[in-house]
This record gives structure tokens, sequence and C-alpha cells, in this order.
């Protein structure tokens, strides 16, 4: 296996992708608790890893899997912890994640994760590096996402109470 860990977290996911494709339901139940463990890690690449394995298991699920309650409540869990973990690279990954999965979803991905991660950002207020952390995750769903996103993350946070200042205020990049 080479030492590249791109090349590395490419063949692995491939090679997740491939699996999930021929074992389907078989697997899937197996393999979503070991990805989310996956997310526990200290190493960046793994977790970084971890998403874009997710990204090719969802990639080679069918409709009916990706949109499965079996399924759909345990890969909105995955991304809203990877877009608010604390390191960019694996936040761009779960938003590359949540992309492929709103494009299965639609409403159902964005309503699943915007009201918990501003939730999270509120609660983070006392926490500066995971409020920064939650307010790029939330960023990172905007680059992806600014059409689908956008409509519903005015209201939320216009009901939310908190000025809406308060969200777009400047923070240090980590």
């Amino acid at each position: 296996m080479p030492r590249d860990p791109n090349i590395q977290i490419y063949v692995a996911a491939r090679a997740l992708g491939d699996i999930v494709r021929k074992l389907g339901d078989r697997i899937l139940a197996d393999i979503i608790p070991i990805l989310e463990a996956g997310l526990d890690s200290e190493i960046t690449d793994q977790r970084r890893g971890v998403c874009t394995g997710l990204i090719e298991l969802m990639r080679n699920c069918t409709k009916e899997q990706l949109s499965s309650a079996n399924y759909s409540s345990d890969f909105i869990v995955f991304i809203r912890r990877a877009i608010s973990d604390h390191q960019p690279e694996v936040r761009r990954a779960g938003a590359r994640a949540f992309d492929l999965l709103h494009n299965s979803l639609g409403v159902r991905a964005i309503d699943g994760l915007l009201p918990d991660l501003l939730a999270q950002l509120d609660a983070s207020q006392q926490d500066s590096a995971q409020h920064a952390a939650t307010l790029d995750g939330l960023r990172q769903l905007l680059t992806v996402k600014s059409k689908a996103v956008m409509p519903h993350l005015v209201p939320k946070v216009i009901s939310c109470g908190s000025p809406i200042i308060y969200f777009f205020r400047p923070y240090n990049h980590m």
C-alpha cells in the first residue's frame, strides 16, 4: 500500500464502495458503526478518510438504501459530527458527504442537520475553538449547497433569538 495518505484514503474508499455495491444491505449495518467509530480517531487523516469512505459508501448505495429510515438518520449524525470537527479538512469532507446525501434526501438532510448545528453553535459560545469549528462547518455547507441551505438557515437563525450578526462574526481560522 502506498505511503501517501491521500492515495491510501482513495484506495480504501473505493474498496469500501465496491463492497457496498456488491453486498448492499447485508454489509451496511456492519460498516456504518465502524465508520462512525473512526470519527473518534485522534488522527486527522483517518477522520478525513472515514468521511471519504462514507461518500463512496453513499455513492454505491441505492436511493432506497440512502433514504431508508434505517440509514438516513445514521448518515445525518455522522455528517453532523464531521461538519463540526476541529480540523478543516474533516469539515470539508463532511460537507462533501452532505452534498451527496442532500442529492438523495433533499430537505430531510437539511432538516436533520441544521437545527442541531445551530443548537451546537449556540451551546459552544464559551468554547471558542468549538464555536469556530461549528461556524466553519455551516460555512462549508453553504459552500457546497448554498441555494438549498440558505432558505432554511436564515429563518432558523432569525427565529433563534440571537442577534444575526453573532453568526457571522469574525473568528480566527484554525
